[in-house]
């Protein structure tokens, strides 16, 4: 089965009240959820996205599936899959909890692979919406 993860995260101020929202797809099944953070970076509420999405999936993943992971934030997808370094501390400790799911996910047999889409992609726009949602709602 394919898992299709849409993730988002969004901080008003950067830092600011931040908060994250994703999409998960799974042929017919669709599921969805957001959260606040408090405040935190725009990057840090990226990161919460993925963990929170992950965790998620990890609900739902069997030995043969294949999760994608798909987001717009450039930093994100290019530390997630070693392309870039990570410096700042927060996110070094953010990368080791997603590191902690992967590691469960790949025992399973389950592939993780991590897409970086623009914008305008309808499932970013969806998880974008989930995170306004939130903090419209504070």
């Amino acid at each position: 089965m394919e898992i299709n993860i849409h993730t988002d995260g969004a901080s008003r101020g950067n830092p600011g009240p931040g908060s994250y929202g994703f999409i998960i797809e799974t042929g017919e099944k669709k599921y969805q959820g957001s959260g606040f953070l408090g405040r935190v970076t725009n990057n840090v509420a990226e990161y919460n996205g993925a963990i929170r999405s992950l965790e998620q999936a990890l609900t739902l993943a069997s030995k043969g599936d294949e999760i994608r992971l798909i987001s717009d934030s450039q930093l994100l997808i290019n530390q997630l899959s070693g392309k870039w370094r990570i410096r700042d501390d927060k996110l070094k400790k953010l990368k080791k909890q997603i590191d902690s799911i992967l590691s469960k996910l790949a025992k399973r047999g389950v592939e993780v692979k991590f897409e970086k889409v623009e914008r305008e992609d309808e499932g970013v726009k969806k998880a974008d919406r989930l995170c306004n949602f939130v903090l419209d709602s504070i």
